[in-house]
């Protein structure tokens, strides 16, 4: 990583499916803007360019929304000619800009561009996942799309009190073969995940660690593997959490504005929705966090916010196995900071 204090240049990237925004800013000022294709080609000889313009990439800093596939071609030149990359959030760099009008491709990428300059402390050099990683990825990304085909098809076929008899066994011998075909291609897919993770020790370790964890399956650990990159993007469970949408936060603002805390709508609903199931596995078993629950509810806790904080203690308990690399001891003796995160965490 570039030492943050000597960067000169901040080059913002506006990215769409077949044209690249370029916008190039020397700390606080625009110096000019470029359009190019998205392709490797394209890229190559821009970066190229710009040492004759006086742009020393060295001493820059490359900053483009992560968009997906869209963003491959860019990744691809960063790693080959050494660049230092930062993917952020979209929204994130929307929100942080406050109000602003108007918008097109060129502002877009200049407003990168400024975002990159304001926020350059937090600069963070993209880490590209494993092969690996990006595989688990497209796999658990087709099964999400087949579970909610599913969900789809099976729910408009259930609703019985709308249908009469005949109507119904007539859907429901058209669907069939869709049904039966959804169902053999999630096997299909749930097998080559498993596959996929066995083969790798790493990957594989990991997976085991977070299964140990009292509540947690195997889709939600695939999936905690594939969203911290190999728990590479995260290092901290509370930064995860907050990732995942579990965090409460307050609404105070003087004497008259002042509300419960609540969670933010901002987060990743997918790992949020399987956390919460999780939580209603522990909830259902007996255990140390079922008897939180009843504690909890019974001194008169709401229970959904009950809920979130088990669903809290299940990411600290992941990750403190995962630094520790050791799989879930109920018996096992926390550290102090652990205990002190734990008790941290209110209803």
């Amino acid at each position: 990583m570039t030492n943050i204090e000597k960067v000169t240049h901040y080059i913002g990237i506006d990215i769409s499916k077949k044209t690249l925004d370029i916008a190039i800013y020397k700390q606080n000022s625009f110096l000019f803007h470029e359009q190019i294709n998205n392709t490797p080609t394209s890229l190559k000889t821009f970066f190229k360019s710009l040492n004759k313009r006086g742009v020393d990439l060295s001493q820059s800093i490359v900053c483009a929304e992560f968009t997906g596939v869209y963003t491959q071609f860019l990744i691809n030149s960063a790693q080959l000619l050494n660049l230092n990359l930062w993917l952020e959030n979209g929204n994130h760099i929307k929100k942080s800009q406050g109000l602003k009008r108007g918008k097109n491709d060129k502002v877009d990428a200049q407003r990168i561009a400024q975002f990159a300059y304001k926020n350059k402390d937090d600069y963070k050099a993209y880490q590209e996942p494993r092969a690996l990683v990006k595989t688990l990825k497209e796999l658990i990304n087709r099964r999400k799309q087949l579970v909610s085909l599913k969900k789809q098809l099976s729910g408009a076929l259930g609703e019985k009190e709308y249908k009469n008899e005949e109507d119904l066994a007539l859907l429901k011998s058209l669907c069939e073969n869709t049904l039966n075909g959804l169902e053999t291609d999630l096997k299909r897919i749930e097998r080559e995940i498993d596959r996929l993770i066995k083969s790798d020790e790493k990957m594989f370790n990991q997976y085991k660690i977070i299964n140990s964890v009292v509540g947690m399956g195997p889709v939600t650990a695939a999936n905690m593997i594939m969203m911290t990159n190999e728990f590479s993007a995260f290092l901290e469970a509370k930064k995860f959490a907050c990732y995942a949408g579990v965090v409460p936060f307050s609404y105070t603002s003087g004497s008259s504005v002042s509300s419960k805390a609540k969670v933010s709508k901002m987060a990743n609903h997918q790992m949020k929705t399987l956390l919460h199931m999780a939580a209603m596995s522990c909830i259902r078993s007996e255990g140390n966090l079922r008897e939180y629950y009843l504690r909890k509810t019974e001194e008169g806790k709401n229970k959904m916010s009950v809920i979130n904080a088990i669903r809290n203690k299940l990411i600290l308990r992941v990750f403190a196995c995962i630094r520790d690399n050791r799989f879930y001891d109920k018996d096992y003796k926390y550290s102090t900071k652990l205990m002190q995160n734990e008790m941290a965490i209110h209803c």
